[in-house]
């Protein structure tokens, strides 16, 4: 799965920074581990945390996490399942990534105010409820 999440930011950028020291931290606390490694937008984040599966047994949430930054916005994506346990930066969800327009507004915003996203008409949209990190 991806989820997408956008941002306002601040004129001087830098959110991307943020959200990755608080996402770090929040994995800690959950007792969970975190990978910072480059990818094709800069630093990202492989993260694994700790979950009951629906047996009763432990396993573990996989994700890739990654911020791209532009004018004044942040985009976050959330990789899950087998694009974040075999990441790859030539498939069907990182094409659906690259194929994203972000556009803000003019409007003041303070920082990491969530922007509307708007799907185009001929996506179809599958919410499942996931961990927030």
């Amino acid at each position: 799965g991806l989820e997408l999440r956008a941002f306002a930011d601040a004129r001087t950028g830098g959110l991307w920074d943020a959200v990755r020291a608080d996402l770090e931290v929040e994995a800690a606390r959950l007792e969970g581990e975190v990978e910072s490694v480059d990818g094709p937008f800069g630093p990202e984040l492989r993260i694994r945390v700790p979950v009951t599966l629906p047996d009763g047994e432990q396993g573990f949430q996989p994700s890739r996490v990654l911020g791209i930054e532009g004018p004044r916005w942040m985009l976050r994506a959330t990789f899950l399942g087998r694009e974040a346990l075999e990441p790859s930066d030539e498939g069907l969800l990182m094409q659906a990534l690259r194929d994203v327009v972000v556009v803000r507004g003019d409007e003041p915003r303070a920082p990491r105010e969530a922007l509307t996203i708007t799907i185009g008409e001929d996506l179809e949209v599958v919410e499942t409820p996931t961990q927030d990190l």
